[in-house]
Formats: C-alpha cells, sequence, structure tokens
C-alpha cells in the first residue's frame, strides 16, 4: 500500500473560522466606541459651552442688580429720580402703585437670554424674578405631506 496524501485545496479549520469571525467582531466594536466617544466628547463640550455662556451672563446680571440697588439707594426713595435714572442706564421701568419694577435682559446665546425682573417698594428691593428664556423666534411649517386616502 502506498500512502499518498491527496490535498484538495485550501484546508481552513473551524479555528481558523472562528478567529476571523472574533477579529470581525472586535473591529466593527472597536469602530462603534471610538464613534461613541467621539460623539459624547462633542457633547461635553457643548455642554460646557452652554454652561460657561450662562454663567458669564448671571455675573452680568449680578453686576447690573448691584448698580440698580445702589442707584436705588443712592436717591433716598424718591420714586421719579430712580425711575429716570435707571431708565438712562438703560434699565425697563414701570411704575405701578405698589412700587418700581425694574426688567432686563442678559444675552448668553443667540437662542437664550437671561430676564431679570426686580421690585422696589420704597423700603425693599427684591429680585422676583430670574429665568432663561428662548430668544428664537418660532415659525411653524405648513409643508407637511399628508395622505390624502
Amino acid at each position: 500500500m502506498q500512502n499518498e496524501r491527496k490535498s484538495s485545496g485550501i484546508n481552513i479549520g473551524s479555528a481558523s473560522i472562528i478567529m476571523v469571525f472574533a477579529v470581525l467582531c472586535l473591529t466593527v466594536f472597536s469602530v462603534l466606541s471610538f464613534v461613541t466617544a467621539n460623539s459624547e466628547y462633542k457633547l461635553a463640550i457643548k455642554s460646557a459651552d452652554s454652561v460657561k455662556a450662562y454663567y458669564i451672563a448671571d455675573t452680568k446680571a449680578t453686576e447690573k442688580v448691584a448698580n440698580i440697588e445702589k442707584i436705588v439707594n443712592d436717591k433716598n426713595g424718591s420714586f421719579a429720580e430712580i425711575s429716570k435714572e435707571l431708565t438712562d442706564c438703560g434699565y425697563e421701568v414701570e411704575n405701578r402703585a405698589s412700587g418700581l419694577v425694574v426688567k432686563f435682559k442678559e444675552k448668553v446665546s443667540d437662542t437664550q437670554d437671561l430676564s431679570v425682573k426686580v421690585t422696589y417698594d420704597g423700603r425693599n428691593f427684591c429680585v422676583n424674578s430670574w429665568k432663561l428664556e428662548s430668544s428664537a423666534s418660532w415659525t411653524p411649517s405648513d409643508s407637511a405631506q399628508l395622505w390624502g386616502g
């Protein structure tokens, strides 16, 4: 008897197929991980920039409130003088029966403003409102394509 080996092409064993599949899976998962990490990084940068812009506007608004309080204290309760001085400084002032209402906005971003409302009743100086508001205009879209049946 003669020992002959017959080879019929390339023999790829099951271990090699599993290895190729494992490398392929690891490559796909590494690419997905990189894409996710990159998008999370961009989101973190946007979030940090947004918070930084808010606190810059918050600081400016606090300085304006301190300026309003200084003007109120310097004028010794004369609503007409206080109102004129605040209007000259660029604040929106309303004279009401209960006292003065001073409003102003500080720009946070292209689409947001920090809106502040302060009241003075002759004795007490109070911050009534300190809120973030949208300054972007919204227009509804009329281009919805609805199925007619």
